[in-house]
Formats: structure tokens, sequence, C-alpha cells
């Protein structure tokens, strides 16, 4: 069961993806290491823009009915230093990069008729189309190794 927090926390968690943000486990990033093929998750991410505070209420409400219907690892939070336009963005995990950024779509579809049904403005979402290997012990072991053989090369290449 979803619970409300603090922002920037997580509004909502669900399964591994919960897991992975109170572990503190960080996506990869691109210029960080070369073992992100070895990753068994990846996230992708939505952004939701809104013009209202009151808003805010009705976009949990949205990520909460399609997070039921479609049953996805996904966390929400609501983005910080907000003035007129209010932010949101929408976290999910999957195994593949297709099926992430299939998923995000698919939430984000399902989110903005949810918002819709309630009347008033318009839930605008950008997907992000890219995923991020989520780090995991045996990313960052190979990580590690890979750093070390580099280290090593260098010095026998100078000498």
């Amino acid at each position: 069961m979803a619970t409300a927090q603090d922002a920037p926390s997580p509004i909502a968690s669900a399964s591994s993806l919960g897991r992975v943000a109170r572990a503190g486990i960080r996506p990869l990033g691109t210029a960080r290491c070369g073992a992100g093929w070895l990753a068994k998750s990846v996230t992708t991410t939505v952004e939701f823009s809104t013009t209202a505070e009151r808003d805010d209420a009705r976009v949990t409400r949205a990520f909460e009915a399609a997070r039921q219907i479609l049953a996805a690892d996904a966390i929400l939070e609501t983005l910080p230093n907000q003035t007129q336009v209010r932010y949101t963005r929408l976290t999910v995990v999957a195994p593949t990069e297709d099926s992430a950024v299939a998923l995000a779509t698919r939430m984000s579809e399902a989110m903005q008729r949810a918002f819709g049904r309630e009347g008033g403005s318009e839930l605008l979402a950008n997907v992000r189309r890219r995923a991020t290997p989520v780090a995991d012990r045996t990313t960052e072991t190979v990580s590690q190794a890979l750093r070390i053989g580099v280290a090593v090369f260098a010095i026998l290449a100078s000498s």
C-alpha cells in the first residue's frame, strides 16, 4: 500500500523500486562505468506538469488509479522549488529499456485519463524515451574490477 511522505521524498512506492529508493541504490550514470549492461533492472521517468497547487492531490490520485490498473513498480515525487507551474516526476522500474519506456508511457496515459476524469486543468506529460540501469551488487563489483583493470593497464603501459 502506498504511503504519503513529505516532498521531495517519494509520494508512493511499490515493490523493487521502493526497495531501491529506500536502500539508497542509485541508477548507474552513463559516464560512471561500463557495467550497465549487467544490471537486472532499469528506470525511466515521466515529467508531469500542471498549473495549480490544488492539482497536486489530483496527480497523486491519478497515480494511485494508474498503479492499481497496471500493477507497476513506480514512485511519484513532487519536485521542489515550484512556483506557478507544478512539476511531478514518475519513475518506473522494469527489466529492459523497452519495457520500462512502454510501462512509463502506459502509466502516463492512464494518469492523464484519471486526472481528466476529475475535470478542470490538463496534466501534461513528457516521457523520457531512454532508460538508466539501476546499480546493484553485480554492477558495482564489475565496475570496481573495470576501474582496477584500467589503473593496472595504465601503470603497465607507462613502464
